[in-house]
């Protein structure tokens, strides 16, 4: 399992490096994200998250949006199971 947060948020990394921990997960394990909303927002997100479940490497097993994360703001939280097709 790889628990990523704090990491996907204005000016740290991309959302395509989503695919990079799906190619360090063995297939089967989770992958566990929070973006910021404001990130989610402003970086598309979204499209790299459709993009990966289209292509197949993950299927998106939760998503939690505009949960609780710090006292100034909130974020979405993505749990992936990675697929064979991530390797």
């Amino acid at each position: 399992m790889v628990l990523c947060r704090g990491v996907f948020t204005s000016g740290h990394v991309p959302p395509d490096t989503l695919l990079r921990l799906f190619e360090m997960t063995v297939k089967g394990g989770l992958v566990i994200v929070s973006t910021r909303t404001a990130y989610y927002e402003q970086m598309h997100y979204q499209d790299v998250n459709d993009q990966i479940i289209a292509q197949g490497k993950a299927a998106l097993l939760l998503n939690l949006r505009d949960a609780p994360y710090t006292n100034d703001g909130n974020a979405h939280y993505w749990v992936y199971a990675v697929s064979s097709q991530a390797l």
